[in-house]
């Protein structure tokens, strides 16, 4: 009896000093506690009660916590590829294309949300960081976003996630044109039908520099307006496939970006006083079971007195043949700019394969097969066309070449 006595005058003593010495408070403080805890000892509730504060927080925390991964594993094999006195013209082998960590986290009683996605480097090994951004939602309409993040501009990389795409990975066009990721500040604004990003940023692919770095242009400004018809929600289109649970709908994209300096893709004879403008406009259509995405490109480089207009297209499409087999289809043109220096003959390519969807509606587990037909010397077009090892598209300056990927993903 003595022990309980002293225990709870401890516990007197402490809720004193909680209560600010209250002495109203102090003395309804125990018979709540009793009337709430008969069948549990003092102590157990008190360690409960001073916990309770703390489990609290760590749970707004918590529920405002997501984190997911995708993980791209493929085969590579091109044909034919040949460069001047090399014999060999095959190459395949395995590559990790992607293997992305993706954390969101949204502050508790605020309208604040962070992001973060790191990846590897196929070469290296090493990671980086390819978005690290806070969003701030300013009401139902206007949000802010600062950090580094995908600038506002071609549909198929700043809409679509890397494993919806149609294909193993985005097309040529897309590669060529789009200005990629930048460190900035932009505003959006939604409504149910129309929305729009304007963005400005330090530029085309200006992810993972310091201020003064010659990647970053002087100034550089990214907007692209979409308007969406028929039934299809905003969520629909962040997939380039349309299943068979889809509804029907047109997704209108136009977008364009100016900078001056910095990652212009302007030969060096063209100076050091550069500006870029691009531009690019795409209709997406989505029935269920069918896709349809075509998408123009154009580029003008103006340096000290010389310029360069850059152009291209792509379209491609999929059907679903069963809940979980898409047919797909893609064809890509390129024209470099007559001005250029390298070469500048135009360069196509025309895509053929299929997804395999072990989940129905689902791109958690995805297989896919494909071959493309590249039927130009990459060098011919090096201007624009650099080889790119994501598509299997290779050095080579004495005719076609053909890739084909096979891959596996996993993505939660």
């Amino acid at each position: 009896m003595m022990e309980e006595v002293n225990m709870t005058t401890s516990m007197s003593l402490r809720r004193r000093a909680v209560c600010g010495f209250s002495l109203a408070a102090c003395l309804a403080f125990p018979r709540t506690a009793e009337a709430q805890t008969s069948d549990a000892p003092a102590a157990d509730q008190t360690a409960i009660t001073e916990q309770a504060p703390a489990k609290k927080r760590g749970s707004a925390w918590t529920d405002g916590l997501k984190i997911g991964a995708d993980l791209q594993f493929r085969y590579h094999a091109t044909f034919e590829a040949e460069t001047t006195g090399d014999d060999d013209a095959f190459a395949g082998g395995f590559e990790l294309a992607r293997a992305r960590l993706k954390v969101k986290a949204k502050v508790p009683d605020t309208n604040l949300s962070l992001r973060l996605i790191t990846n590897i480097n196929r070469a290296a090994g090493t990671v980086r960081i390819d978005d690290a951004f806070i969003d701030w939602k300013l009401d139902d309409h206007w949000s802010l976003r600062f950090g580094q993040f995908k600038l506002p501009f071609t549909h198929e990389f700043f809409t679509a996630i890397p494993p919806s795409t149609l294909f193993a990975d985005r097309s040529l066009a897309d590669a060529a044109f789009r200005v990629g990721r930048g460190q900035g500040v932009q505003v959006s604004y939604t409504e149910d039908r129309v929305r729009g990003f304007l963005a400005f940023s330090d530029g085309r692919k200006s992810k993972y520099t310091n201020f003064n770095n010659d990647k970053e242009a002087d100034a550089a400004v990214s907007g692209r307006l979409e308007a969406r018809l028929g039934d299809a929600s905003w969520k629909q289109y962040r997939t380039m496939s349309a299943y068979k649970s889809d509804k029907t709908g047109v997704l209108l994209g136009l977008a364009g970006h100016w900078q001056q300096d910095g990652s212009t893709t302007a030969p060096a004879s063209f100076g050091d006083d550069v500006q870029m403008f691009s531009w690019t406009g795409d209709v997406s259509f989505e029935t269920s079971g069918f896709s349809l995405g075509v998408a123009g490109f154009g580029r003008l480089i103006d340096g000290e007195g010389a310029e360069a207009i850059d152009a291209g297209f792509s379209v491609q499409s999929g059907q679903f043949l069963t809940e979980r087999l898409e047919l797909i289809e893609r064809y890509v043109h390129l024209f470099p700019g007559s001005d250029r220096t390298g070469g500048v003959d135009s360069f196509g390519a025309v895509s053929l394969g299929f997804n395999y969807y072990l989940i129905p509606d689902s791109h958690a587990i995805r297989f896919t097969a494909e071959v493309t037909h590249y039927w130009d010397a990459q060098a011919a077009s090096s201007s624009i066309i650099s080889p790119n090892t994501l598509i299997g598209l290779l050095a080579d300056s004495e005719g076609s070449q053909t890739a084909g990927i096979l891959q596996l993903q996993l993505v939660f």
